[in-house]
């Protein structure tokens, strides 16, 4: 169900659904174009606390989150289409007087940007959440804890020299090291091992993000140590 199309704007209509939904339909007309965008997605109601799924998360971010290791996003209609995850396990369960809300902000006027609603199936699912984090400008080195989290997508990943990763003890070698050390090369080296493309073209030709990200599963780490250049951020988004 298409609940948003449109173009000429610099941010969307609020969009408010009132029924089971496993994930959210994000259709862009240029990926490559993708830089500042945002989306906010929260579930509120008159019984309800306000669970923030997506608390004004980078558009570009969560994209290359919904397609890491799922297969790539779709040309359909004049636009590229990306399932975004908002519940795992089937569908949100929404009831009488809760609505699910989303809306971009930060878009571009000469671009066309879609929002439409993916069902999923019979199962009652629970709700998946987004989080950004950064890496400031003026740090050279900075650990953050991330065994919370399953996906990471490292926007301004040319500004990383090196990551030190720290495993969660379950997943510790046969030598009980619990220490990883990965180059820039290596993450990228990862990602291709872990993800084939990102998304189909209007001519049917397999992409990955030309933007300076990219993506790895951070399920087996407890906490990753990154080491990079004063001068430049860089943002970390994560899907739990």
């Amino acid at each position: 169900m298409n609940h948003y199309s449109a173009s000429g704007r610099t941010k969307s209509d609020l969009v408010k659904v009132q029924r089971p939904v496993a994930m959210l339909g994000i259709g862009v007309s240029d990926v490559t174009a993708l830089t500042n965008e945002t989306i906010k997605i929260y579930l509120e109601g008159s019984a309800t606390q306000q669970d923030n799924i997506a608390p004004q998360i980078s558009l570009l971010g969560i994209c290359a989150l919904s397609v890491h290791g799922q297969g790539g996003g779709y040309f359909n209609g004049g636009t590229v289409n990306f399932n975004v995850p908002i519940a795992k396990g089937g569908a949100l369960e929404i009831s009488d007087g809760t609505h699910l809300y989303a809306q971009l902000d930060g878009i571009k006027s000469a671009e066309t940007y879609e929002i439409d609603t993916v069902d999923g199936g019979a199962n009652v699912g629970t709700s998946v959440h987004y989080e950004t984090k950064v890496v400031g400008s003026d740090d050279s080195v900075k650990r953050i804890a991330v065994d919370i989290f399953s996906v990471m997508c490292i926007r301004g990943v040319s500004h990383v020299s090196e990551i030190n990763a720290t495993l969660k003890p379950e997943f510790a070698g046969k030598d009980g090291n619990l220490s990883r050390k990965f180059s820039r090369k290596d993450l990228f080296a990862i990602e291709a091992e872990e993800n084939d493309f990102a998304y189909e073209d209007a001519t049917g030709l397999k992409r990955r993000f030309a933007q300076d990200l990219v993506c790895i599963n951070v399920d087996r780490f407890s906490s990753l140590e990154f080491i990079k250049a004063a001068g430049n951020a860089v943002n970390l988004d994560f899907l739990r």
